[in-house]
């Protein structure tokens, strides 16, 4: 389609005598809406709305259905470029208005426009008559489009000026002869290659936006319609890129919102998007900040029970002493995850493999989870990750799992499956190494994600031992779709370094595209890697441990 010229997208600001409703998202009186033609901004009254949607006209209508609740006239464009979108966004900005993207599917425009009950449509670019006709079809009584001509209108900058704190930026001052014939076009200012936030720094630089609502928008092209909407209703913007549980800012800002509109032109499940929104608005993050496991985060563990001193280095101490001995280990790695940040934590056995086969038969103790709150809480006050670590003999990992659900509803605890200690019916401990199905890992992947996503809790991570190819059995068939776990396998062999290096490279055959991690053995390994050492091992682990 052909962009429409400088001269006739500049002449749009003239819309700007139609008068502003003010930018805290309060709405005029009907009265005054009849007499200016101002748009009603909406009340939301939802906590937490999302639009997930690959077509941007379909998303900007969302979202001026969203933000408006009535606006008698509407600035229509069809697909432009960046530059020139970001123009309009401004327009629809200072004329409080929506802006709204006509595609080759009118239907959501045209439901749009009957949704706002427009009376007036301000075409800012040349669409064809195929297309002005499609949008008006529906109703033509209801939408009048005009095309606007440069010299159709007389640009008002004192209207302009009175509703900004600085000069008319250059962009928006009336255009030269040689631009209002199309002969020369303006100078487009630099871009970051995020027009959202390009967009909000140019219009709102010094101000802090104190609207209850607050726009998550993701920062491109095919959003800036969209996001223009929810600047012109009063809506604070907070652009992303990628998973906004990844955005530290962004997570404190939309926590403190009363209402929280999501907006993504590219999420592939709305569902996954919607949970993660939730997720966000809690405000919950994890150590080290965000709330993904392994994002610009690298762990150092303690390995053990506060219960039993014999089963490793965790325990042989009090709990005050455990989470300093665990700082103290962690802070032997900063600075040599190269970027990443270097966690704290704690790798807990809550569940231990037994000799006797105990009340319910199953060659394992069960632990009260209130011998280990003293532990976790001062790990969350310390800002240290957990890991709760399970040996369930001839039980299936995830009725074991589902005794600790009141530990795993802290946002900074996670999940450790240790098949060795997993054994059959008619087996017992030591008569040989034990091993787990795909199957039944999946059922622990489904639980724990569905519990996380039930509880809006941030990403838990799932570590899975081992150090025999055989104790995960069919490990391509385990899943990794559930964004809600970040899965990694953790390298439990011992002994002299070229018998752990063999073990991890033969682990590493034809594995699954997952997270890494590295036992360090204080007393078994010959000689143990100093922290200088173990970051050599490639890849670097996301987690090491120390037992």
């Amino acid at each position: 389609m052909k962009r429409a010229t400088a001269a006739k997208i500049l002449s749009l600001f003239s819309i700007l005598t139609l008068g502003v409703v003010a930018c805290d998202g309060g709405a005029t009186s009907q009265s005054e809406q009849e007499k200016t033609g101002q748009a009603t901004v909406a009340q939301l009254t939802d906590e937490l709305i999302s639009h997930t949607n690959a077509d941007p006209a379909a998303l900007s209508a969302a979202a001026a259905t969203t933000f408006f609740t009535e606006a008698p006239t509407v600035l229509l464009v069809g697909s432009e470029d960046t530059a020139a979108l970001a123009q309009l966004a401004r327009t629809a900005y200072f004329a409080q208005i929506p802006l709204l993207e006509i595609g080759e599917d009118v239907d959501p425009t045209t439901e749009a426009l009957t949704d706002l009950k427009t009376q007036t449509v301000l075409n800012a670019s040349e669409l064809s008559d195929e297309q002005r006709d499609a949008v008006a079809a529906d109703d033509r009584d209801l939408v009048e489009v005009r095309n606007l001509e440069a010299e159709s209108f007389e640009l008002d900058h004192a209207v302009l000026n009175e509703h900004l704190d600085k000069d008319v930026p250059e962009s928006s001052s009336a255009p030269s002869e040689e631009e209002a014939t199309g002969d020369e076009a303006p100078t487009e200012k630099a871009s970051s290659g995020k027009p959202i936030t390009d967009l909000v720094t140019e219009l709102e630089p010094d101000e802090t936006n104190e609207s209850s609502t607050v726009a998550v928008i993701e920062d491109s092209e095919d959003s800036l319609s969209a996001a223009a909407n929810g600047l012109a209703a009063g809506a604070s913007l907070q652009p992303y890129t990628g998973d906004i549980r990844s955005e530290q800012e962004l997570i404190k800002q939309v926590s403190a919102a009363e209402h929280v509109v999501g907006i993504s032109a590219t999420a592939d499940d709305s569902k996954q998007f919607s949970n993660r929104l939730a997720t966000v608005a809690t405000g919950k993050q994890l150590p080290g900040g965000g709330q993904l496991v392994f994002d610009g985060k690298r762990y150092v563990a303690l390995y053990g029970s506060p219960i039993t001193p014999a089963l490793g280095v965790l325990g042989e101490q009090g709990t005050n002493a455990t989470i300093k001995k665990a700082a103290a280990y962690a802070k032997k790695y900063d600075g040599l995850f190269g970027k990443d940040a270097s966690i704290p934590a704690l790798e807990i056995i809550v569940t231990v493999a037994s000799s006797s086969a105990g009340p319910d038969n199953n060659y394992s103790e069960e632990w009260d989870a209130k011998e280990f709150l003293p532990l976790i809480k001062a790990a969350e006050k310390a800002g240290q990750y957990v890991v709760l670590d399970f040996q369930p003999g001839r039980t299936e990992f995830v009725e074991q799992i589902k005794l600790y659900e009141d530990l795993l509803a802290y946002p900074h605890v996670g999940v450790a499956l240790d098949p060795e200690w997993r054994i059959g019916d008619n087996e017992r401990h030591l008569a040989r190494i034990g091993h787990v199905e795909a199957d039944e890992v999946n059922d622990v992947v489904d639980y724990l994600a569905d519990f996380t996503a039930k509880k809006k809790l941030p990403q838990k991570a799932l570590v899975l031992h081992q150090f025999q190819t055989q104790m995960l059995r069919d490990r391509d068939k385990i899943k990794l779709d559930r964004d809600e776990i970040a899965v990694l396998i953790h390298a439990d062999g011992q002994g002299s370094q070229g018998e752990k290096n063999a073990t991890w490279d033969n682990l590493h055959q034809d594995a699954p595209e997952v997270a890494w991690g590295w036992k360090n053995f204080i007393d078994e390994d010959h000689p143990m890697l100093t922290p200088e050492q173990t970051v050599k091992v490639k890849p670097i682990p996301h987690f090491v441990s120390y037992q």
